[in-house]
């Protein structure tokens, strides 16, 4: 019965993909962009382009945070489960979809976390 989680839920392209510009946003938030010179979509695209042929999610989540420079990697719980589950679908969908989901992140991260990061300050 300890799988019972995992087989309720049901992988679908849709989902992975949201789930993979979760988790990737929360990357590009943790990145010190300062200390990148060149252009930071390009950056993150690359090092991207470098994790996806590991073997799994966690792997991927790893080798592109060090890639990136961060220590210790800061995502959604609950997002990662869910690529972790879904795992052979999550690294097609990556390995099929590398720069949308990318770019996708990059907008993710300054359009819907810098406001949430800003809603707890009086703006």
């Amino acid at each position: 019965m300890a799988n019972t989680r995992e087989s309720t839920i049901t992988c679908n392209e849709k989902d992975v993909e949201e789930k993979w510009t979760i988790v990737l946003a929360h990357i590009w938030r943790q990145v010190k962009w300062s200390r990148i010179r060149r252009n930071h979509l390009d950056v993150f695209e690359h090092r991207l382009e470098y994790a996806k042929y590991e073997p799994d999610v966690a792997s991927v989540i790893q080798r592109l945070g060090n890639a990136l420079g961060i220590q210790g990697v800061n995502v959604p719980l609950e997002d990662l489960e869910y690529l972790r589950t879904c795992n052979e679908l999550a690294m097609d969908v990556l390995r099929r979809w590398t720069k949308l989901l990318a770019l996708k992140a990059m907008f993710f991260s300054t359009k819907h976390l810098k406001k949430k990061e800003q809603g707890g300050e009086n703006k």
